[in-house]
């Protein structure tokens, strides 16, 4: 079984079902900090966050990652998988199509143009879907697409899609970007968000 820590400690026991359904138990986190997007971004470590106003499932139905369409968010992907495998929820992968373009080898983003139709567009989902969305066969998977910077556009869609768990990575910066999307989240998720690290290169 996978040992995720979890802040606030406090949160433990009402976010204990909802881990047990995703196959992890759950620890205090070690870092003693005081605020969520402090701890969650001192950490290389998966670290499940509880912001103040989520709501705590006791089952596992949906789970959403937040993927900018690069090879590096492959761990966050896996999690989501080993999760799902254990309590049968879907997995909705939620890419944000904006003008910020991932640098990593390997990356997909979104065509800059996400609103046209044909035979263009279909083509680059089910590319999305090969090439980063490989999960257990039997399992539910759906690509999600919203249009604007990240930090707008994902927080815009958690209302509409309604996760128990997101999942998402950063950098390692905590300024621009995907650091301040990951703040965002920890602070204003009506759901846990469990954040971790991604590696410096694919594997």
């Amino acid at each position: 079984m996978r040992t995720i820590a979890i802040t606030p400690p406090g949160a433990l026991r009402r976010a204990a079902p909802l881990a047990a359904a995703a196959g992890w138990e759950l620890e205090p986190s070690p870092d003693g900090h005081t605020e969520a997007d402090d701890a969650a971004l001192a950490t290389g470590e998966p670290l499940l966050v509880v912001p103040p106003q989520a709501r705590v499932a006791r089952r596992l139905r949906r789970i959403l990652v937040v993927h900018e369409g690069s090879p590096l968010v492959a761990p966050a992907v896996e999690l989501a998988d080993e999760a799902a495998l254990q309590s049968g929820a879907e997995i909705v992968v939620l890419h944000a199509a904006s003008a910020s373009r991932p640098r990593a080898p390997g990356s997909l983003p979104a065509p800059r143009f996400v609103d046209h139709s044909g035979y263009d567009w279909a083509e680059w989902r089910a590319e999305f879907l090969r090439r980063f969305c490989r999960c257990s066969e039997g399992l539910c998977v759906n690509l999600e697409v919203a249009v604007g910077q990240p930090a707008v556009a994902v927080p815009a869609a958690l209302p509409r899609l309604r996760p128990d768990l997101v999942i998402a990575t950063w950098k390692g910066q905590a300024g621009a970007g995907r650091g301040r999307l990951i703040r965002l989240l920890l602070r204003e998720a009506s759901s846990p968000v469990l954040v971790l690290r991604e590696p410096t290169s694919p594997k």
